[in-house]
């Protein structure tokens, strides 16, 4: 069945599951006693371990200064005293107050300021205190006045960082019953290709998923899942509390790495090893301090390169603003879904500029189109199949206790990108955050108005196209009957890009132009001779390059400068 290369039309594919079934068993022999994420299965809270002598000891590399994201660190509570979003997605009872590394409670002015508000009762403080310093204390007579006065005063107290009330998370789905689907996300962004070039594999490379719970003992994540931390009950034990209403960290993990060519189940975008962070309370819901923590430690794991986040709030945070900042300048790349909502406007930490927020595409069996759940905003990157359970497309993926089961919204799309992200990382380890984000946005099938777009951002994921820029394989662009006009290699590039005209050129133009629409380098082009274009000289980032023939045909093509 040949597909459209620009998925204008979404062709009906194969392998129809029905949701909720449970496949045939298999015997599986009990997990491995707990250990380092260096040498076993569990890894527990600790110093990181020496990488084995056939390992890479630089797996990650950490960002230069010039890519570094160091946001300034903002009162949200002070600057939203009159928006009524903020306040009703925060716990103005639970009062976050982060302080200066190496400063403590036990200060006159500290104590002097806790006994004014009534901050006696701590119910939360980091476990890692060179990394984030910080309280959280209960304080049920606490209202949005009487915080905002708090945070007014605390910015005059020296060690004090700042203060907010606590963000409430949640996981980004909209719930529905099981169904018949296909699995179709993977089919439209061109997985069954980019997996010609390789599935994933190496135990080296490990993807995180950073979500309430994972049933790591079920039949197609057993391989998958070899480490785990319970970053909210601080213990090694990841498994739902509940497996048949906290399954939404199985689902997601099943679709960035279940199982390939197992023969059961579902298959997940890359087969890599996954480390599972559960921030899920036994109640089902998300933990903030949780998701703090986790992210600090996660910054510090080597072997980790591409992190899903499938949750959100709709007000921001210091707090979590600044961990997610530590994991970007670490070299990791975050995957977070946008929201739910159907508004404007991304949710955090999508929104954050370290992050890539990715909103949710659905599908009726004719169209691929924005979600009518997915949020959309200035912030949104790219996107991925999230699905639509009014057409019956949905995303198929794993349920706890060897189930499987649909579920659509961002925190499905999110998942798809992760995946392809950790695809990028095992098909060259030498990639960067910076360039598996570029690849992905230079690589995305355009979507929307030309171009970026707060819709859909650079468009919906291309894993064919991110595989080969991944490995630098040559890219093209066709003209309008679909014949090549000209191809680009390597790209991405960090010195030289080779632009080949394939077609009939006569006196054309050349034009490089960055994101925002200016042209910085046009050149001639004549005889459809090849041309050199020295990119030394221009920043990081995706670009387009144009080529304009002597009867005004354009073509265009996008490359990454790494």
């Amino acid at each position: 069945m040949k597909r459209n290369f620009y998925i204008s039309t979404l062709a009906a594919t194969a392998l129809t599951f029905s949701a909720g079934i449970a496949l045939a068993q298999q015997a599986l022999p009990n997990r491995k006693a707990p250990s380092t994420i260096t040498e076993g299965t569990t890894r527990l809270s600790g110093e990181l371990q020496t990488p084995r002598p056939d390992q890479p000891s630089n797996f990650n590399h950490p960002v230069s200064f010039a890519d570094q994201i160091n946001t300034p660190i903002r009162w949200y509570a002070l600057e939203n005293t009159d928006n009524a979003t903020y306040w009703n997605a925060v716990d103005a009872s639970r009062i976050w107050l982060e302080l200066e590394i190496g400063a403590g409670l036990e200060s006159e002015e500290i104590q002097a300021f806790l006994g004014k508000h009534e901050l006696f009762e701590i119910i939360g403080e980091s476990h890692s205190k060179d990394r984030t310093n910080f309280y959280i204390f209960q304080n049920n007579t606490a209202t949005k006045n009487s915080v905002i006065a708090m945070a007014e005063e605390a910015k005059d107290v020296a060690t004090i960082k700042f203060l907010e009330p606590s963000v409430i998370y949640t996981k980004h789905l909209i719930p529905n019953d099981p169904g018949f689907a296909q699995q179709w996300g993977p089919y439209v962004s061109y997985f069954d290709e980019a997996w010609n070039y390789g599935v994933g594999g190496n135990s080296w490379n490990v993807v995180c998923v950073m979500d309430d719970a994972c049933d790591w003992n079920h039949e197609d994540l057993y391989d998958q899942v070899w480490y785990g931390w319970d970053y909210s009950e601080w213990d090694a034990d990841i498994s739902p509390d509940d497996p048949s209403a906290h399954d939404h960290g199985t689902h997601v993990t099943g679709t960035v790495a279940a199982k390939i060519n197992n023969g059961i189940g579902v298959a997940g975008m890359v087969n890599d090893t996954v480390y599972f962070a559960k921030v899920g309370t036994p109640q089902g819901s998300l933990n903030d301090m949780a998701i703090n923590e986790g992210l600090y430690d996660i910054a510090q794991i080597d072997r980790i390169m591409a992190i899903n986040m499938s949750l959100g709030g709709e007000a921001p945070s210091a707090a979590l603003e600044q961990a997610c900042n530590a994991v970007w300048n670490a070299g990791k790349i975050m995957l977070v879904s946008s929201g739910n909502n159907s508004q404007g406007f991304i949710s955090f930490p999508a929104a954050y500029a370290s992050c890539t927020a990715i909103g949710s595409i659905g599908a009726d069996g004719q169209n691929l189109y924005l979600a009518p759940y997915s949020q959309y905003g200035n912030e949104q990157e790219i996107c991925a199949s999230g699905g639509d359970e009014n057409t019956g497309f949905g995303i198929l993926s794993c349920l706890p206790l060897n189930n499987y089961g649909i579920k659509q919204g961002t925190s499905m799309a999110a998942p798809h990108a992760t995946g392809l992200a950790g695809l990028m990382k095992n098909l060259n380890p030498n990639l960067t955050n910076v360039n598996i984000r570029n690849i992905l946005a230079s690589t995305a099938f355009d979507m929307g108005e030309p171009g970026w777009d707060p819709v859909f951002g650079f468009g919906l994921i291309n894993a064919l196209g991110a595989a080969q820029a991944a490995q630098g394989i040559v890219s093209s662009t066709a003209d309008k009957e679909g014949r090549s006009a000209f191809k680009i290699y390597p790209n991405p590039s960090s010195q030289f890009i080779l632009v080949d005209p394939t077609g009939d050129f006569n006196n054309a133009s050349i034009e490089v132009i960055d994101i925002t629409g200016k042209t910085i380098k046009k050149l001639n082009a004549s005889g459809g001779a090849k041309l050199q274009i020295d990119v030394r000289d221009i920043p990081s980032g995706v670009y387009i390059l144009r080529m304009t023939d002597g009867g005004l045909d354009s073509y265009s093509r996008r490359f990454v400068k790494i």
